[in-house]
């Protein structure tokens, strides 16, 4: 990410828009604007591919201030994408209901790993 915490090697055209049609408006500009701000993490490398769980939307605890002040009744919103050792984006990030698809999302990316070598 720059120092305006926006993500540098992902682009809009590696987001999945339409598994965020059902997500709040704020939530997809938060995405179309490529934002990295929220908590995110990079999972573990395996098979030459790693998760990356993109936050575009904090639990509500995000906005506590030290006084127990300010609390918001959001839920967390994440997408998902899969990305091989240069930060290139394998799988496009999106949206799911399932956690079941990020075995199939891994293994898509695993897949085009493998025709790269």
């Amino acid at each position: 990410m720059d120092r305006n915490e926006c993500l540098v090697t992902v682009t809009t055209d590696d987001i999945d828009f339409d598994s965020l049609k059902d997500l709040p408006e704020d939530v997809v500009e938060v995405a179309q604007c490529l934002s990295i701000h929220f908590p995110s993490f990079i999972r573990w490398f395996h098979n030459g591919v790693v998760q990356v769980d993109w936050q575009l939307n904090p639990d509500g605890r995000y906005y506590l201030d030290d006084d127990g002040y300010g609390m918001a009744d959001d839920e967390v919103i994440e997408v998902y994408g899969f990305i091989d050792t240069n930060g290139n984006v394998l799988v496009k990030f999106r949206a799911f209901k399932e956690s079941s698809e990020l075995e199939t999302m891994r293994q898509e990316a695993e897949k085009k790993v493998k025709i790269r070598v």
